[in-house]
């Protein structure tokens, strides 16, 4: 598989025109561009059925390769570990989210609370093959300084430390964080006047691509945004545009992301849209008040999520300008599904909120608000999926991912077999041509890489990347799931879940309505026992049932 996959790489960088030869010579092999965004959910961007103006991610969706049956870990650390590793987290150090340990869990490997030593970085592995290798937005894998980027194999970075921050100011968001620290190639830094962190992280690779240019070697650029997270904060006039688009109310723009994704043949006929979150009212039932509150948050959130869109198209245009555009390969994704938190509804957080923000109506969204857009919106991010971040259905596993090729043969492709979080790092080695190590990197210990390359359907040479019996699993504190073929068993603790094992076919029912256990008993107990062979492998340790991660 490996071999095949390179003979692609190489068949991709002739037909780029590309030479190969001697010291002075252009290395012939792609520039990799890897985008994350924080918190996007399956549905946000237009090409997956939304309504928010993203119209160069659309593009790219047609020039390249959409995904529809795309997995990452509940939430932001784990999948970034995992993205940059190709381990799963329980092996990468991040088991437990970002310090979110039950007692029993602390000190245990796989549970350490930042990117551990037994593994490395595809930064490292491409820096060793000859790639420049950059960093810039979030890197919340580790606060200490021989835990961050620069000690990662990243050779110039300009990273948030930490797991979210005002979007303009070092400002953090709790009353035991309020500030946040910023460093640049591991030096502690502070913001300039006019930051915007979609804009600024953006410009940073800008200007990296800038000095790289015209030297001998291909560049690994990880563009790893902080939004659309909260605190949600954007361009007041963007705002104002998309306030009367969400008047509507969730249940309306959630029927409508549903209906064009079943046009767009995004979902299948017997998709169906799954009852509103616990907890979530009726928009008809809100205030006028309420209603007049609820739609500015999500503008706030659209106009994150155009911006997002408008800071790609800008460094697409730089690509296309430089001539780069042509020999970078580029993946989009983001880290979990959509966050239904509300950090205001938390009693210590409520009072913190309340005495430092400006938490009007008509000010919601500026630099010095504080304002998440809670269950009833992320519900619509999820469409037509369940539940959320923090979990293991599919509102949280599920996201969007775009990938384009340059050359690409076959534009706008969608692929709907499963590929998770762990396949990206074995693709990226592949496309730098550098042999990930088998079990020791310099002089030490490291899990090998566990992914899969997904060359051979960006290719075309394969339609699907596993096999309908191969087992992939999740978990995420206690909450279990395993995927094979079709078929999910899921095991969801309350409150959003029955605590005992459900099957589901994601292919006929991707908002898991409907539980195909008592008909399907022996594929129901195959899939458990492959779930608890997943779970030894990877040295699992459930917290109690009554574990509350926090946030």
């Amino acid at each position: 598989m490996r071999f095949q996959a390179v003979l692609c790489v190489l068949a991709t960088c002739l037909s780029l025109g590309c030479s190969s030869g001697g010291s002075g010579d252009q290395d012939a092999r792609p520039n990799i561009l890897l985008i994350v965004a924080d918190d996007l959910g399956w549905s946000d961007l237009g090409c997956y059925g939304g309504e928010i103006d993203t119209p160069n991610l659309d593009q790219l969706s047609l020039e390249g390769m959409l995904f529809t049956n795309f997995h990452v870990a509940g939430t932001g650390a784990p999948t970034r570990s995992m993205l940059l590793t190709g381990v799963d987290s329980h092996k990468t150090g991040l088991g437990g989210g970002l310090g979110q340990l039950a007692p029993a869990q602390r000190g245990q490997p796989g549970y350490e609370g930042y990117l551990n030593q037994n593994v490395v970085t595809v930064a490292s592995l491409l820096r060793d093959g000859g790639y420049q290798t950059w960093i810039s937005g979030k890197w919340d894998l580790g606060p200490e300084v021989d835990q961050g980027p620069d000690a990662r194999g990243f050779d110039k970075s300009f990273v948030l430390i930490g797991r979210a921050a005002n979007h303009y100011v070092e400002r953090g968001t709790s009353p035991d964080h309020p500030t946040v620290e910023y460093r640049q190639d591991g030096a502690t830094t502070h913001l300039p006047q006019g930051f915007y962190s979609s804009d600024s992280y953006t410009d940073k690779v800008i200007e990296w691509i800038g000095q790289g240019r015209g030297g001998p070697k291909p560049f690994f650029a990880c563009l790893s945004y902080t939004a659309p997270h909260w605190p949600l904060q954007a361009d007041p006039r963007t705002i104002e545009k998309y306030e009367g688009r969400y008047g509507i109310g969730w249940d309306a723009v959630r029927t409508g992301r549903f209906d064009r994704q079943r046009s767009k043949g995004l979902i299948g006929p017997t998709a169906e849209l799954p009852r509103r979150a616990p907890g979530v009212r009726a928009w008809a039932d809100l205030a006028a008040d309420e209603r007049r509150i609820e739609a500015r948050k999500m503008a706030v959130y659209a106009s994150m999520v155009q911006k997002l869109d408008a800071n790609i198209g800008r460094l697409v245009a730089h690509l296309r300008r430089t001539g780069e555009f042509d020999r970078t390969v580029i993946f989009v994704v983001s880290d979990n599904g959509s966050e239904a938190w509300v950090p205001a509804e938390d009693p210590r957080m409520k009072r913190w909120i309340a005495e430092t923000f400006n938490n009007d109506p008509d000010n919601l969204g500026a630099a010095d608000t504080f304002v998440a857009y809670g269950p009833g919106w992320a519900q619509v991010s999820a469409t037509p999926h369940r539940l959320h971040k923090g979990t293991v259905a599919e509102g949280a596993l599920r996201v969007p991912l775009l990938v384009y090729m340059p050359k690409n043969e076959r534009p706008g492709v969608r692929s709907r077999g499963f590929a998770s979080a762990i396949d990206i790092a074995a693709t990226l080695l592949d496309l730098g041509g550098v042999k990930a190590p088998d079990g020791v990197y310099k002089g030490r210990t490291v899990h090998a890489v566990q992914g899969r390359s997904m060359l051979p359907v960006l290719t075309g040479a394969r339609t699907r990347l596993y096999d309908p019996e191969d087992a992939v699993g999740f978990e995420l504190f206690g909450n279990e799931a395993l995927v094979m073929g079709e078929f999910k068993l899921l095991r969801q603790r309350a409150p959003f879940g029955s605590q005992r094992y459900e099957l589901y076919d994601l292919i006929e029912d991707p908002s898991e309505s409907k539980d195909l256990g008592p008909g399907k008993p022996e594929r129901k107990r195959r899939m458990i026992e492959e779930y608890e062979i997943w779970r030894s492998k990877m040295g699992v340790i459930a917290p109690p049932e009554d574990f509350d991660p926090g946030h």
